[in-house]
């Protein structure tokens, strides 16, 4: 039977990328949902053969590729050099072919050629090829064991790929919200302001640093400075780290008045409903609308609720300072195709897959909200490591 390194290279040779997808899509939907944009065929092809060795889908696969490549199946799968190979469960004890063989071992493999003296032996990780005579009763298999160390030692620990501890400051970690770092780039670039509203821990701080990480690629030659205003002390502060941040001087409002007026700037200011805190005067908030309806300065903010209610009107039958100034923009949860993609590429590189009832009991759970979902998984990764270990 061919084993999976032979089934990697016959889809890698024999199939384009579009032709993967294609075969996935029609005959594998579990694997297709889990595709992201951006995948290398070598990554899908790696998602279907974890997803066909976890759930028992060998036969399946390879009806598969016999229809769709008769004539290369017979040539490059059919003539794979045999393969025998039997895990033992953790509950049982570890059998050949050939005999009873009792190891000392959570987790024991036996591949070879049936008819061969050459065993490939794994025990908890560890992998040994020994030779054995005709007889492979315990003591033989023992002894050539303990007379060689292992030729791939049991494979370290690895990192949970779930990230539960505040924004993704790295851009090569944010994941999706495609549609909406378009829109965002779109608006910003034709100078509107923008507001982000969104419950806490939905992302809404990340998206903002991606804009600010990745500004050399959307928007060349422009100033575009991030500010997260839970670090600001009081109005000064913010004034001064705001000039700062624009090779400039001063503290006062009067300050940032001019700066501002005079430079062609946009700001990305998260966690805005600092500014309604009582140690920030009105005088800031109608700066701010005054520039912001200026044409070299515009503001993306983010709040949890929209900038009305955090910033209400003073008097009555007034209006919000920041009204009728932005275009909002809802960060919300994950769709179910976006969690599922997600979960796919954190595991991709990992050798974890999760089953697809452990992806709709994550799903089901955290309603697709993003750190609710991470939160989840990277518990369950821990639990797949640990059965691993």
């Amino acid at each position: 039977m061919p084993v999976s390194a032979d089934i990697r290279r016959f889809l890698t040779e024999a199939f384009s990328d579009e032709e993967i997808t294609t075969l996935c899509f029609d005959q594998f939907r579990p694997v297709y949902d889990t595709f992201a944009g951006g995948m290398t065929k070598g990554q899908k092809i790696q998602l279907l053969i974890e997803h066909c060795e976890r759930h028992d889908e060998w036969p399946a696969l390879l009806s598969a590729l016999q229809r769709e490549r008769p004539r290369q199946f017979a040539t490059l799968l059919e003539t794979s050099a045999p393969e025998s190979k039997q895990p033992i469960p953790k509950e049982g004890k570890p059998r050949s072919r050939s005999g009873g063989i009792d190891l000392n071992a959570k987790d024991v493999s036996i591949g070879g050629d049936a008819v061969g003296r050459d065993k490939v032996i794994t025990i908890n990780g560890n992998v040994y090829i020994i030779h054995v005579g005709d007889a492979t009763d315990p003591s033989s298999i023992r002894r050539a064991i303990g007379e060689q160390p292992p030729i791939s030692p049991a494979r370290p620990r690895v990192e949970n790929p779930f990230y539960t501890n505040g924004r993704i400051n790295d851009p090569n970690l944010f994941f999706g919200r495609e549609q909406l770092v378009r829109e965002l780039r779109q608006e910003l670039s034709k100078r509107t302001n923008v507001s982000l509203v969104g419950e806490s821990q939905m992302g809404k701080s990340s998206l903002l640093y991606y804009l600010y990480a990745t500004r050399a690629e959307w928007l060349p030659g422009e100033t575009i400075e991030y500010l997260d205003l839970q670090r600001v002390l009081d109005e000064a502060d913010f004034c001064e780290m705001i000039l700062r941040q624009l090779n400039a001087t001063g503290n006062t409002l009067r300050d940032l008045r001019y700066a501002l007026a005079t430079r062609r700037v946009i700001l990305l200011l998260d966690e805005v409903e600092r500014l309604a805190e009582p140690d920030f005067s009105p005088r800031l908030h109608d700066l701010l609308r005054s520039l912001a309806q200026e044409p070299n300065f515009k503001m993306c903010v983010a709040t949890q609720r929209p900038l009305e209610e955090v910033f209400p009107p003073r008097t009555a039958g007034g209006v919000s300072p920041f009204h009728n100034i932005f275009t909002r923009k809802t960060v919300g949860s994950f769709t179910e195709a976006e969690a599922r993609r997600f979960l796919a590429a954190r595991l991709l590189g990992t050798g974890i897959t999760f089953t697809e009832r452990d992806v709709a009991r994550l799903i089901a759970e955290s309603h697709c909200h993003p750190a609710k979902l991470q939160q989840a998984a990277k518990v369950l990764f821990d639990d797949y490591v640990n059965d691993l270990s």
